[in-house]
């Protein structure tokens, strides 16, 4: 089509649209350019890529695909017109000169579209070889392996907290709680740990300086750890139920797998009692500590999400001698 108001020669489907300068000045590369986008079907994937844009507009990705899509168009044109025998010079200086003209037609294949120093680097970068084509090949093994793995990662059973759970529960952990994992591949399985505090923790009735209060009403020192010379801080651990109750408050001694012991004594007054006697001492002294925080009230639960859960406590308490 040959209109005077033409100044950006472009083409739509099977149409060619040009003006009398270019058809007189610039027929040979103008023609060759137009008719590579008429014959490669470019207004096809124009439509088609700006249906995408308007369908997921807010994905940048999107258009930037739309901006890819017409650099890859130019350079299939640009090809086109330096295998029929425009010289590079001529060819650089007629898109020199195009690019500075103001009509615009965003939806058309025209000589403008596209950036222009990555046009000519193109032109100038000549096809790769076969051999470089080939190098693609060696992306193949690596992705049959990266599909290998997570074929295999499904075979997998998975524990969380001793419980056993599905990929969809797993997606549902907060990654920041997570204190442990252990793969056994001999068995195919995952153990993962987990922390147990809550959003909102347990609270003595009245709060802490309560709690304080009552330990001091309370505590007693027995006859054994102060013959033995027992003193300093029992770490002691015990579960807060959803109902506010106290279980699982444990005193006993060192396990044989962990070699840790939930109520344990970090400091000893200088004596001369056996070591017989200290660990009676110190026995002494769990025991009294068990009694004492089973005695407790009711405390208010741990809560998650609004919700009371069973949580675990760690209560220092410090014994010493006057």
């Amino acid at each position: 089509m040959l209109d005077m108001r033409i100044k950006q020669p472009s083409s739509w489907m099977h149409w060619i649209f040009i003006g009398p300068i270019d058809l007189k000045q610039n027929a040979d590369a103008v023609l060759r350019h137009e008719l590579a986008h008429v014959r490669l079907g470019h207004s096809w994937d124009v439509l088609l890529c700006d249906l995408t844009c308007r369908l997921l507009w807010c994905l940048p990705f999107a258009w930037m695909l739309r901006g890819d899509l017409v650099d890859v168009h130019e350079f299939q044109a640009d090809e086109a017109v330096l295998q029929g025998g425009v010289t590079l010079e001529d060819y650089e200086r007629l898109l020199v000169r195009k690019a500075v003209q103001t009509q615009f037609l965003p939806i058309m294949n025209t000589l403008r579209r596209g950036a222009v120093k990555k046009r000519f680097a193109m032109m100038y970068s000549g096809r790769s070889s076969r051999w470089s084509r080939l190098k693609l090949l060696y992306l193949v093994p690596a992705l049959a392996a990266c599909l290998w793995v997570s074929a295999k990662a499904e075979e997998y059973k998975t524990y969380l907290n001793g419980k056993l759970v599905t990929q969809e529960d797993l997606q549902a952990i907060d990654s920041n709680t997570i204190e442990h994992v252990d793969v056994l591949k001999s068995q195919k399985t995952i153990y993962i740990e987990t922390s147990d505090t809550p959003e909102q923790m347990p609270q003595f009735p009245g709060g802490d300086a309560a709690m304080q209060q009552y330990i001091s009403r309370h505590i007693r020192y027995p006859k054994a750890a102060i013959e033995s010379g027992v003193e300093g801080t029992l770490i002691a651990e015990f579960t807060v139920e959803a109902d506010g109750s106290i279980t699982n408050v444990n005193a006993s001694g060192p396990s044989s797998s962990t070699d840790k012991s939930n109520i344990v004594v970090t400091a000893y007054r200088p004596s001369s009692v056996s070591a017989s006697g200290k660990d009676e001492g110190i026995r002494a002294l769990q025991e009294f500590t068990e009694e004492l925080i089973r005695g407790m009230p009711p405390f208010e639960p741990g809560r998650q999400q609004g919700n009371a859960v069973p949580t675990k406590v760690t209560l220092p308490i410090t014994y010493q001698l006057n």
